[in-house]
Order: C-alpha cells, then structure tokens, then sequence
C-alpha cells in the first residue's frame, strides 16, 4: 500500500479498497484487522486507520476513494474481557484534508465492533462478502454505469453497491462520506459494447431464419450478414445473435454459411504481431465490421501501455528499462554487437470485436 501510494502522481485518482475486520483499541482508535491479528495486541499485529491516514497525507494524490468493508462483529472467540458497543467514527478516523478530494464508502453507516477472546475465528465463507461482492461486479460488468454515459463515478458506484446490499440484507446499509469533488471522480470505464441495445430485425426476416426450408434459411443468412456488416450497430448486433443461434443449424449448408458470416465481421488486426525493442511505440491498424470495431483493449502487464482510437490501436512500453533491457539481452546473445530491432516480447492483438486484450505471441528472451 505504501508504495502503491508513493508512486501516484498529482492527477491521479487512487482507490483503496479494504475488506478485513475492524477494531477499537482502549483509546478508541480505529485498527484494521488481518487473519493474524491479536485483538489486545493491535498496535503490532493490526493495521492503524492513523498509519494509512499518514500515508494519504504524504500521497501527491489529489483524490483518493477509500472503501472499507469492515465486518465488526461475530468473527473472534469466547471469553473476551472487551464487548464493544460503541460505533467507530470512520470520518474522524479518515479526516478530509485541504486542497484534497477524499470520499470514504464504508459497508455499514454505524460501524460498531465485537470481538470475544484473542485469536480471530474462521468464517469459513467461500465467496466476498456482500459489499465487496457488489463493488467488484459493479465495477466488472459495467453495471455501475447508472446513466449509460459509459463511466462510473464515485456516485455511482455508491448507488449501485447501496442498492446490492440493502436488497440482500436489512442488517447492512452502505455509507458514504466525504468531501470536495471526490463523489463525481471517475473510478472505471464501461466499454461501448456493453452500451449497445441491440435491436430486433424485421420479423419477416426473423420468421425467415426460423423456417422449415432450408432454402429460406439461406435466403435469411445473406441478408442477416449484409445487416451484421451494417454501420447501424444496433441492428448488427441484433443480427448476430440470429446467426449465432443459425452456426448450430441442422442444415450443414446453412450452418456453414452463419459461420462464414460470423468470420467475415470478426475484427481484424494489421499487423497481428507486435514487436517492441528500441522501437517502443507500435500502432495495429484494426478492420472488421463496424460491430466488430466496438472493443476494449486492456493489459496485465504494468509496463505496457495500450489505447485505441478509431481504427488505431496504440502500444507503448512505458519503461526505460525495457529497451535497457534488451539491449543487455542482445549484447549476450551477440556479443559487443549493438542490439537491433527488438525481439523481447511479441504482443498478438486479439481477434474477438467483444475485446482486445494483447495476448502474448511468444517467450520473452
């Protein structure tokens, strides 16, 4: 956490996410537990919310998310000599500091705490709990885009959460506090094709595509791909889910022409290899269907930058120490011979219009 904070720069906007127990010393200090936290020994074994507060303080960071699912109660042995009643002031905990946009979103308004003996207890539980369940869907599928315009703020993804949990429990409810900007900041990006509301096509095409000929149900293939090629998305992807459902035709004939339509509106990356070395700045032209030209490319991989624009995809290496690198590997493999175009890592964009996520074409020398 740290050095996740120390290496933000002044734009950026930081989300830290904490799903642990939470706990009150003598003082009332707020302390957040691990599975190896002793609870009367919480200055060493626990996480200070005062420690974290310092490291924001420091952080250039202007806007800072905090979320912290904290379970307070129910997870720790018998015979303890504290049962606590009393809320943890969370606000107070994580005050808001000036020039700074800080929102905190906790998993319960009144965050109190209970823990019984000294050692924490197994929960046993398999899957998140229910905040943390709802953030990371909200965030996964998009569904945090309450109004569409294909980003989710701080807001949002409030609402969503608020909505998930109150729905599954009366023993939960979401809080959100903070200050400046911070509920308007902008957490995550929903692509365009989870945007898109495909629309049905004309019903006698659609009876076509279902009729007992098979010769009709040809007729219907070729004019189901001239609409899946279409500039009206829409009705492409309305389109292609007739002829998805037609590649599994009892006719091979026709079962074979929905295949072939599907193939023609695949995107298409030129080139399909990328070969970053001195050169660390490549850029993949993209062809298909406009349907398919919808995407999301995304990487793994923290030196690499990828972006896209139009019909462009861009890839950059973002590290110095990536052409350092290969010149070090080229000066092995060839002596004192000065290395030449790169063959360090090949990134193969991918082929799917849903998304262009670089995978890796080959080993890293």
């Amino acid at each position: 956490m740290a050095d996740f904070l120390a290496n933000a720069g002044r734009d950026d906007v930081l989300l830290l996410h904490f799903s642990c127990h939470g706990l009150k010393n003598a003082t009332g200090a707020l302390f957040l537990a691990g599975t190896d936290t002793v609870p009367n020994r919480l200055s060493s074994t626990a996480v200070a919310a005062r420690f974290i507060d310092d490291e924001l303080a420091e952080c250039r960071a202007s806007h800072v998310a905090l979320l912290l699912d904290c379970c307070f109660g129910g997870a720790f042995g018998k015979d303890s000599v504290f049962r606590a009643t009393d809320d943890v002031d969370v606000e107070q905990s994580f005050p808001l500091r000036p020039g700074r946009s800080r929102v905190v979103i906790t998993a319960s308004s009144a965050t109190q705490y209970a823990f019984e003996g000294e050692d924490l207890s197994e929960s046993g539980r398999l899957r998140p709990s229910l905040f943390t369940e709802a953030v990371v869907e909200g965030l996964r599928t998009g569904d945090a885009d309450l109004n569409g315009d294909g980003a989710v703020d701080l807001d949002e993804l409030y609402k969503y959460v608020y909505a998930r949990v109150v729905t599954a429990t009366a023993h939960q409810t979401p809080h959100q506090s903070g200050g400046g900007h911070g509920a308007s900041l902008i957490v995550a990006r929903t692509p365009m094709a989870r945007r898109i509301a495909a629309t049905d096509v004309p019903e006698t095409l659609a009876a076509q595509a279902k009729d007992l000929d098979p010769a009709v149900r040809m007729a219907a293939v070729g004019q189901l791909r001239t609409l899946l090629v279409g500039d009206d998305v829409e009705l492409a992807a309305g389109a292609l889910a007739l002829l998805q459902a037609m590649s599994s035709d009892d006719s091979m004939t026709v079962r074979a022409a929905a295949l072939d339509s599907l193939a023609v509106a695949q995107l298409r990356p030129v080139p399909t290899v990328v070969e970053l070395g001195e050169q660390t700045e490549q850029v993949v032209a993209l062809t298909g269907a406009p349907l398919a030209r919808i995407f999301h490319m995304t990487t793994e991989t923290r030196w690499l930058r990828v972006s896209s624009s139009g019909a462009a995809v861009f890839f950059e290496g973002r590290s110095r120490r990536l052409s350092r690198r290969l010149r070090r590997v080229a000066r092995r493999l060839h002596g004192d011979q000065p290395a030449r175009s790169g063959r360090g890592a090949g990134w193969c964009a991918g082929r799917r219009g849903g998304c262009g996520r670089g995978r890796r074409s080959r080993r890293r020398t």
